[in-house]
């Protein structure tokens, strides 16, 4: 595994060709091992979380690190980091979350009051899919009629969605084609996670920091008319009991459903960065460099070889890497 951390060019070349020396930087590249299987699906080109995806499926990728807020600022845009400029705003002062310099596990989060804070992009015709992967880094608050996450279509308004109900530690990850085909698993209020829920034309998953949790075979049709995702409450406005109380600070959508070697590479960034716990730990050097974790790697079926994140620093020309590399 070699580390290459953030300054300049140069001195990420040298560290990469020498690793045994130390230094302060901010973005770190991991060597990805994992086990072999046959037959290789190359991917190239990758700009997302991790390095994981790019621009055309990584529709959205907020992050509270990235805000310059004072603690205790309203949140009235939450810019999108994917380079697809699908910002997630809120024009009403009343319902704006507000900023919190010390959230989930010492970072900065993103706080919804569970009354009516909401904050929501515009529409993004690339979800008009039929498949969808949504990261959630989060920390619920108490056992209330939660609505984390909701994407409204002109042909459904509450096509995919995770949220919880009255009285239950259940977190739920769900579509509708047209009824109601869901996956849970227990979240324990005040106690900060990430999930990943992913939904194909045939079935539907969700797993919680790595771990899967549940899944079910069940059809999703295509949606169209994509008109907002929304973050904090089931609709921005009007009667609506599913309100959500807690933190966000990280949310990553993509209009595909990753292949195993990206969720995993996707899973080392959030564990890393959020000091989490994942069944898949490639990284050994998240106590003192935490920050922008991206990989390449081989696990028999995929092969990934350029990663890149959102910082300069490209990973790349991995000429001769093996399967289980």
């Amino acid at each position: 595994m070699n580390v290459v951390e953030h300054k300049s060019i140069t001195e990420q070349v040298q560290n990469l060709l020498y690793p045994m020396l130390k230094t302060t930087y901010s973005t770190l590249i991991l060597l990805v091992f994992l086990m072999v299987t046959p037959t290789v699906n190359k991917i190239y080109g990758q700009t997302g979380p991790a390095g994981a995806g790019n621009s055309t499926n990584n529709v959205t990728w907020l992050d509270a690190n990235a805000l310059s807020l004072f603690d205790g600022a309203s949140v009235a845009l939450w810019n999108d980091l994917s380079g697809n400029s699908n910002n997630y705003d809120q024009g009403f002062t009343a319902l704006q979350p507000t900023f919190q310099e010390v959230g989930i596990n010492g970072l900065p989060s993103i706080s919804f009051d569970g009354v009516d804070d909401v904050i929501a992009s515009n529409a993004i015709p690339a979800l008009d899919s039929d498949h969808v992967t949504w990261f959630l880094v989060y920390e619920k608050a108490g056992l209330s009629k939660d609505m984390i996450i909701n994407a409204a279509y002109a042909s459904n308004a509450e096509k995919w969605k995770t949220y919880a109900n009255l009285g239950n530690s259940s977190l739920i990850s769900a579509q509708y084609s047209p009824s109601i085909n869901w996956v849970r698993y227990s979240s324990v209020p005040g106690i900060p996670s990430f999930l990943s829920s992913h939904v194909t034309p045939t079935d539907i998953k969700t797993y919680n920091q790595g771990d899967l949790e549940m899944s079910k075979v069940a059809a999703y049709t295509t949606p169209s008319g994509h008109e907002k995702v929304l973050l904090g409450r089931r609709r921005e406005v009007g009667t609506n009991p599913y309100k959500f109380e807690g933190l966000l600070s990280e949310v990553i959508i993509y209009n595909s459903d990753l292949n195993d070697l990206e969720r995993i590479l996707v899973e080392n960034y959030l564990g890393a960065k959020y000091s989490m716990d994942i069944p898949t730990d490639l990284y050994d050097y998240e106590v003192d460099h935490k920050f922008g974790l991206i990989g390449i790697g081989d696990d028999g079926t995929n092969t990934q070889t350029v990663a890149q994140g959102a910082g300069e620093l490209e990973l790349s020309s991995a000429t001769d890497m093996s399967s289980g590399e």
